[in-house]
């Protein structure tokens, strides 16, 4: 799909998980990957909040309920 010009439709269906598709490009836009200093506080932010449930989770398992 990559390669199709604008316009253009690919020569033969596509399956995919969701069935078959024939795919018309309607328009082509350069894509500007961000920096690593642009997305460094994302990358931080997720990296502490999949640590806090990794924490969070063997807690709860190593938890003893006493009634």
């Amino acid at each position: 799909v990559s390669n199709l010009g604008k316009g253009n439709l690919t020569n033969a269906p596509i399956q995919t998980n969701y069935g078959w598709h024939v795919i018309k490009v309607d328009d082509v836009r350069t894509f500007k990957a961000p920096s690593f200093d642009e997305s460094k506080g994302r990358i931080q932010q997720t990296l502490v909040q999949n640590k806090r449930l990794e924490l969070l989770a063997k807690l709860r398992a190593n938890a003893k309920v006493v009634q």
